[in-house]
């Protein structure tokens, strides 16, 4: 995505967000928010970081998907001509989708961005929206030559956590996925981020690493998170699920083997346990 201004256009956002902002009080909350710029002429990266000192979520929202819609020259919403920006369910960062296809049904790629406008994922990578957003995560697939691929992956508050490479991802409402590997089923264990993950967590999942189907990662983003499956293999709990054996068709229906199919696709993020111990020793004070 490229910026296509800096400077907050006071008149356009008041109209922007007088369409976004539906509370009965918006005069007198717009009051509010233009106070709160307290410059002549206010860039829109320096207004995105004054909308923290807005106390209301639901107010904050609609100032940075207005501010964000001026810095990248998108529309507000679906019924845009081209690409229009759409705030996420849940969390924080803010999405644009950019329409890759002319077809009957539009295709969109989508830039995630954070709530200050910084571009975190750039267009033509992955294709999301914010009902792919359970509360704990975003669902998302990749683009492949200008297409959607039948492969999931999944982000955490902006940064990468799965690559593309799972054949179904399913969500729940407030907790972790379900992540499928033909008709495996697999759990996530996010620990966080490796540079701000406490040394308990470091110890459980070293604790943890030598289980025989558990395959321990960091992902490009410094993510570390392991993921785990039990049983026999099982159909999805979700209808649409189905997909998950529909996509990988040639999947070994053994459990050893999937694991280690997909040890392979994970091979670029894998992570030792020696690594892991040395991260954690790092921690000592």
């Amino acid at each position: 995505m490229r910026i296509y201004t800096n400077k907050l256009d006071i008149n356009k956002f008041k109209k922007d967000f007088f369409t976004l902002y539906r509370g009965k009080d918006r005069e007198q909350v717009l009051d509010r928010i233009v106070e709160i710029t307290n410059e002549p002429e206010c860039s829109i990266s320096s207004f995105l970081r004054k909308v923290d000192l807005i106390e209301e979520k639901k107010v904050q929202e609609p100032c940075r998907h207005a501010a964000i819609a001026q810095m990248y020259n998108a529309g507000l919403d679906y019924r845009s001509e081209s690409c229009y920006v759409e705030t996420a369910s849940y969390g924080e960062v803010v999405m644009i989708q950019v329409p890759i296809s002319t077809d009957s049904i539009p295709v969109y790629s989508t830039a995630i961005l954070s709530k200050y406008g910084d571009v975190l994922i750039n267009e033509g990578e992955i294709s999301t929206h914010s009902g792919m957003n359970y509360g704990r995560g975003l669902i998302i697939r990749k683009i492949i030559d200008g297409r959607v691929s039948t492969k999931y992956g999944y982000m955490y508050a902006g940064a990468r956590v799965l690559p593309c490479v799972f054949d179904y991802i399913e969500g729940h409402i407030g907790s972790q996925p379900d992540i499928y590997s033909g008709p495996f089923r697999f759990y996530l264990h996010l620990y966080g981020n490796k540079d701000s993950v406490d040394r308990d967590k470091l110890q459980i999942m070293i604790d943890n690493y030598d289980r025989k189907y558990s395959i321990n990662c960091i992902s490009e983003d410094s993510i570390l998170f392991s993921i785990i499956t039990f049983g026999e293999p099982e159909m999805p709990l979700a209808i649409n699920g189905s997909m998950a054996i529909r996509n990988n068709k040639k999947v070994p229906w053994n459990r050893d083997k999937i694991t280690e199919a997909l040890r392979t696709e994970l091979s670029p993020i894998l992570i030792s346990k020696e690594k892991l111990q040395e991260i954690l020793e790092s921690k000592i004070e």
